[in-house]
């Protein structure tokens, strides 16, 4: 097996270890976000600290899931990238 092809493994296992820990964090993600708003829908008019920070939370929830995702879509590119790789080693062997 050569380097690429371990690289892409390595890579494949870590989007598929991601995309799992998304879909377990996905309804985590949207109770999260749905707490945000529910404190910003609730503060007082005057609590622009809190109406920041509740910004902030939001951003930072939101490139957190924008990474996991970044992370599956990896996995999946590698995975094909595998799979053609296997498909053109196995057509060289049946032309040889």
């Amino acid at each position: 097996m050569s380097n690429k092809d371990i690289k892409l493994r390595e890579q494949m296992d870590r989007g598929l270890r991601a995309e799992t820990a998304l879909q377990e964090l996905e309804k985590a993600f949207e109770a999260l976000r749905e707490d945000c708003f529910n404190t910003f829908a609730n503060s007082d008019i005057h609590d622009d600290a809190g109406r920041r920070t509740c910004r902030i939370y939001l951003k930072v929830l939101d490139d957190v899931k924008t990474r996991f995702v970044t992370a599956v879509r990896s996995g999946d590119a590698a995975h094909k990238e595998l799979i053609k790789i296997a498909d053109i080693s196995k057509r060289k062997v049946v032309n040889v």
